[in-house]
This record gives C-alpha cells, sequence and structure tokens, in this order.
C-alpha cells in the first residue's frame, strides 16, 4: 500500500510502533522464565529487536518472552534468548545539505543538534551529510564541530548517505540506528543503476539488513520520496515529519524512546541456505501492536 504524505506535526505519535534488527550472533543456552537472558551458546542465531506499543499507543513494557510469538518464513520458531535489558545507542546522522532542501532552512541541522546535545554520555554519535561520512565517537564536542563543518551543498546522494552510515555502524555492541534529515530526492540514483555502482536503494536496503540498523527519517514539512519511507519501514524504523523547530524535542523524544523501549529476541535460524528470510513478531495477549525488522539473511550451509 503506498504510503499516505506526511502532513502534520501531530502525527509524529504513530500507532504502531516497533524497531526490529537482524544479526546472526552466538546466541544463548535455554531460555529460562527470568526476563532477561545473556545470549551464550554455540550455535548461530537471528537477533531480532522488537517495540510493543499497547492499545493506547504506550510503550508496552513488563512483557517476558512467553509472551511472544516469532515466525520465520511463516512457521513458529522456538525463542533461544530474551532481553528486556537496553544497551548502549549506536546512531548515524546523515544532513541532507543538497539544492532539494535549501527551501527548509536551518531546521534539519537545528534537529540533528538537539540530538547530539541530548544523548547520554554512553551512546556512540557518527555525523555526516550526503557525501561526507562520519565516523562513531563518544566526544559531543567534536562532534558539534563536524556538524558545523559540513558543506553548505551537495549532491543529492540519499542512499549513498544512507549507506556510509550503516557501514559506520559495525564494530560496536549496541543497538543501531541511522538518522537522516531529507526530503528523499536522489538525484543520482538513475545514473547509479546505469553503471551499476553499489549507491542504490537495494544496496541501502541491503547494507541496513546487515547491519542491524534501524533507519529513521526526519522529513521536513513532512515531504519524503515513496522509496524511503518503504525501506525505513522494512529496517524498522520510520519517518518523522518536522514542520518547524518548535517539534524538534518531539522529534527526538519519539525517535530515542523507542530505540530504549525495545526487547531483544532470538532464535537459531531453521535453514542454512543463504537466502533471505522473513519474519514476523507477535505478541499473544490481545490489545498490542507489534512492528519488526522484515527480513534477515540466513547463513550459508558449511
Amino acid at each position: 500500500m503506498a504510503p499516505r504524505p506526511l502532513k502534520r506535526a501531530a502525527r509524529v505519535s504513530f500507532v504502531a510502533a516497533a524497531g526490529a534488527a537482524v544479526l546472526l550472533c552466538v546466541s544463548s543456552t535455554a531460555l529460562p522464565a527470568h526476563p532477561s537472558t545473556q545470549f551464550r551458546s554455540r550455535v548461530e542465531a537471528v537477533r531480532v529487536d522488537v517495540l510493543v506499543r499497547n492499545d493506547r499507543g504506550e510503550f508496552q513494557t513488563g512483557l517476558g518472552a512467553s509472551d511472544f510469538e516469532l515466525f520465520d518464513n511463516g512457521r513458529r520458531q522456538p525463542l533461544t534468548g530474551f532481553t528486556s535489558e537496553q544497551p548502549p545507542l549506536c546512531l548515524a546522522f546523515v544532513l541532507d545539505k543538497s539544492s532539494s532542501m535549501l527551501p527548509f532552512g536551518s531546521g534539519p541541522q537545528l534537529a540533528l543538534e538537539q540530538f547530539i546535545a541530548a544523548m547520554p554520555a554512553s551512546d556512540y554519535i557518527a555525523v555526516g551529510s550526503l557525501t561526507v561520512p562520519g565516523v562513531l565517537n563518544k566526544d559531543r564536542a567534536t562532534l558539534s564541530r563536524q556538524l558545523a563543518a559540513l558543506p553548505q551543498i551537495e549532491t543529492s546522494r540519499v542512499w549513498m548517505g544512507i549507506i556510509w552510515a550503516a557501514e559506520a555502524l559495525a564494530g560496536v555492541e549496541c543497538r543501531r540506528a541511522v538518522i537522516v534529515a531529507t526530503d528523499g530526492r536522489d538525484t543520482q540514483q538513475a545514473l547509479a543503476r546505469a553503471f551499476k555502482l553499489p549507491h542504490t536503494e537495494q544496496t541501502a536496503r541491503t547494507v541496513l539488513r546487515d547491519r542491524m540498523a534501524q533507519l529513521y527519517v526526519i522529513a521536513p514539512r513532512g515531504e519524503i520520496t515513496r522509496e524511503i519511507w518503504r525501506v525505513s519501514e522494512e529496517s524498522g524504523g520510520r519517518a518523522l515529519p518536522l514542520v518547524g523547530s518548535d517539534q524538534l524535542s518531539t522529534v527526538w523524544s519519539e525517535i530515542t524512546s523507542e530505540l530504549r523501549h525495545q526487547y531483544l529476541l532470538s532464535y537459531t535460524p531453521p535453514e542454512n541456505d543463504g537466502r533471505e528470510h522473513d519474519i514476523k513478531v507477535a505478541v499473544r495477549k490481545k490489545g498490542f501492536t507489534v512492528r519488526s525488522r522484515r527480513t534477515y539473511l540466513s547463513p550459508a550451509a558449511k
């Protein structure tokens, strides 16, 4: 179904919410009843970050492993690990400085500055633009200077910016997200496809999936392309409208709250076929809305 245009800031609060991510990892022993379990077994497992809202649209905490059902390509799978503990965040910010964003003024940059100033010291952050990659670090003063030094105008390579941001999140054990302020218009994608360059929507989708990264899009004035909306939804993230500077704190609160209220589930992949599998997570009780990453890449048989 095609997305509806985001027109009002009130739509920042979505009824359905959940972030999900998938990563092949070393995972756990038999699942105990305690709500927090470490992943420590000798089998490869799929990790899925999941956020749940109740029928009032509030984050649902206090759920246990037995409250969840997980399906791989439509087949129910037993969980091998579960935790509700929250790891540090790793966030890669991408500021679109292309000419199509000039009419939106300084709003997107102000949004990113608020994000940086408000994040706890334990979280890792990378700051860049569509053409200038960032590197994860914790020094907020350095990050502020890097943001201020970004080019005033650049080529509109949206997918390239998302790709570098997802790649920058590798190597640190954390919950990962790419946050990009953009209208989603990539003027270079047709050229990239023609010359088979790895700067397309499909490449961005693959890197986000393999890096266990959720994509959040801050859409100035609610303007966003169908393609970037689709990729953000599939990754477990979403698009949020930015109408004016008075909405910046709301946008910050929505994104960080979602990332900090997720459950982490794991299970053993039923097949090592090297193919992409669909994932669906549900809560057994009624009255809850669950959102999770929709795919993962199964490991190939050795």
